[in-house]
């Protein structure tokens, strides 16, 4: 029932109150008529709703696929027609909306109107009721009721691009869309929202129809070419201690002489050599061993702070995609050890197409991985989450549900304190909690944030500063992540073959860290004869620099902006001088300038070079 609806019943009560108080048999039958007529039409449309939701089929296919799980991938665009069907016909005015995640991006398709199928009822002018007293009414139910009650008009029914709004009577309808997926992770469509309302918008039944469909997103990456350079660069002194890693094979460049075994093709038979020696030589080409590239990839909580698209850990997963796709389409091997808030994970290395989709696969996983630090509660994390229960379980804030916020002791209440108490009561029956529990749940500030936490990563919310206070992001920016990378590059180092390539995916700019452990390991993997080179993400998606307002437009936000960005302008002055000691590239701010830098240290490991030039660079 309706607002609208409760005024009008307790008016008519009123009035049959005080006409049998004042015994008016006119007023009296009048009464009794609208309650009758309010309760008869309340049985008629519960018997409607009851009908339609139990004959309801919704069935949403991606690029024509209907399956429960799918794969797709960060940066494309994909069809979705979402098919309603029902044995009884579909009221006007009804609503559907489905539930599309975050991390996906909404676009209108090209064709968006509704197709109805064959065999579908033909469209009837108006079912309103058309008496006088309908159209009074209904008037009066448009100007008294709130907006947000009230369904859009036919004209206005693709306002919002994944809603759909039955603007005539029928059984099969559907809606078509698009999506484009922002980032690397998990696409959860739990289902599609149902609004139904009756012709004199008294009763209204919103509730949401499951409609599950998991979809992993995979990184966007970029297209290349062959990269390899054509040119013949192998004849330069290698530094001492290095080789090219070779082996026998079909080649181009002569390995050594052997005698001839049984087997061996006639072709390879070095006459010369042979009629020196008197008997059969063979020569022995040299084929390239392919490279091994080393991911070393930190998702902390700084690298997941953002929207879906624009978070640092979007741009190591771009860029390691892009860099994965040019190398194994070469040959070479790519590996990863991807380190969470929950541990370390080891990718092993591979090489091909298989060995590309798993790395993609890999880094999906990597960056929908739940990190365990638990935030403060902020007034934005709780409303999130009111609004993410609103928007998929409508029926939990039900007065049977929840308190009735029309109580008298509830109107003294904060509506965020009117709202803790509604969350609490929804998190205790979701995750099964025990009636202490529940109580913690409305004391303790720390237990309902973790609570709020795990239904927010649940259901795809990205970590946005408003919903984080800034101080917890720096505050778990803490040294253990960088003691397990400093442990998996000694250990990639003792399980490497020869010279290999090892790229680290770090945050070193948004808080100074103790690197001294850091530079031990990367002077370890350079005297190994292995190529390094750093990354560092940027906060600010740029190249640090240092930005002048003017005095007249500087306020609390600028100044505080201008500190931050002084601050990391001074960690990366900091780290690149660090690390040029040590003769490690240093790259900020992952982006397609990142691409060939790796690509270029893959070619002087494979040609064995210290340098282009073969001379040493100097730091």
């Amino acid at each position: 029932m309706t607002t609208f609806a409760r005024w009008i019943a307790i008016l008519f009560m009123g009035i049959l109150v005080v006409s049998v108080i004042g015994r008016h048999l006119q007023l009296v039958v009048f009464s009794l008529m609208m309650l009758i007529w309010m309760v008869a039409s309340y049985l008629l449309f519960r018997w409607r709703t009851f009908a339609a939701l139990k004959h309801l089929q919704i069935v949403r296919r991606i690029q024509d696929r209907e399956a429960s799980t799918g794969v797709v991938w960060a940066g494309r665009t994909y069809d979705v027609e979402l098919g309603i069907r029902s044995r009884s016909s579909l009221q006007s005015g009804w609503q559907f909306r489905d539930l599309v995640p975050e991390i996906l991006e909404l676009r209108l398709a090209d064709n968006p109107s509704p197709k109805r199928e064959p065999g579908a009822e033909a469209p009837i002018a108006n079912h309103f009721d058309p008496s006088m007293i309908g159209k009074f009414m209904r008037a009066l139910a448009k100007f008294a009721t709130p907006s947000e009650h009230v369904p859009s008009s036919p004209e206005g029914s693709y306002a919002s691009v994944s809603r759909l709004v039955i603007d005539r009577r029928c059984k099969n309808t559907s809606l078509r869309y698009q999506i484009k997926p922002r980032g690397a992770g998990v696409a959860t469509l739990r289902g599609v929202r149902l609004e139904m309302m009756d012709s004199m918008r008294w009763f209204r039944i919103d509730t949401v129809v499951p409609c599950k469909q998991v979809l992993n997103v995979l990184p966007s990456y970029r297209e290349a070419g062959e990269f390899r350079s054509i040119l013949k660069n192998a004849n330069a002194i290698p530094q001492h201690g290095i080789h090219r890693q070779r082996r026998p094979g079909m080649g181009f460049e002569l390995l050594e002489l052997r005698e001839y075994s049984d087997g061996d093709p006639p072709k390879s038979i070095a006459w010369k050599a042979s009629a020196r020696r008197e008997t059969l030589m063979i020569r022995q080409y040299e084929s390239e061993v392919p490279i091994r590239l080393h991911f070393f990839m930190e998702g902390t909580v700084s690298s997941r702070i953002g929207g879906y698209g624009l978070r640092m850990i979007d741009q190591m997963n771009s860029t390691a995609a892009s860099i994965t796709k040019m190398a194994t389409q070469g040959g070479d091997w790519v590996g990863a050890y991807l380190i969470h808030g929950s541990g370390l994970k080891r990718v092993m290395p591979s090489t091909g197409e298989g060995g590309f989709y798993r790395m993609a696969k890999a880094l999906s996983e990597f960056s929908a991985a739940a990190f365990p630090n638990r935030f403060q509660l902020t007034d934005a994390m709780q409303e999130s989450a009111y609004a993410l229960i609103s928007e998929y379980y409508p029926e939990r804030l039900h007065l049977e549900v929840n308190p009735s916020v029309f109580t008298v002791f509830d109107s003294f209440r904060s509506p965020l304190r009117r709202q803790r108490v509604q969350l609490a009561a929804v998190m205790a029956h979701r995750y099964g909690l025990s009636e202490m529990d529940h109580f913690e749940l409305l004391l303790n500030d720390h237990a309902i944030a973790a609570c709020l936490q795990r239904f927010l990563f649940e259901h795809g919310q990205a970590w946005m500063a408003p919903m984080i206070p800034r101080a917890d992001v720096t505050k778990y920016l803490t040294q253990h992540a960088l003691d397990t990378l400093v442990k998996s590059i000694q250990q990639a180092v003792l399980r490497a073959k020869d010279n290999e390539v090892f790229v680290l995916f770090i945050d070193l700019l948004s808080q100074p860290r103790n690197l001294s452990d850091l530079m031990h390991a990367l002077k370890l993997a350079k005297g190994r004869h292995h190529r390094v080179m750093v990354v560092s993400t940027s906060p600010q998606f740029e190249r640090p620099q240092i930005e002048l307002f003017q005095h007249s437009q500087r306020n609390a936000k600028l100044w505080r902006d201008m500190a931050d960005g002084l601050r990391i302008y001074e960690n990366a002055n900091l780290v690149k001088h660090q690390l040029r000691e040590i003769a490690v590239p240093f790259a900020i701010s992952a982006g397609e300038s990142t691409i060939p830098m790796v690509l270029s240290e893959i070619e002087l490991a494979r040609s064995g070079r210290i340098s282009r030039s073969g001379l040493a660079s100097r730091p």
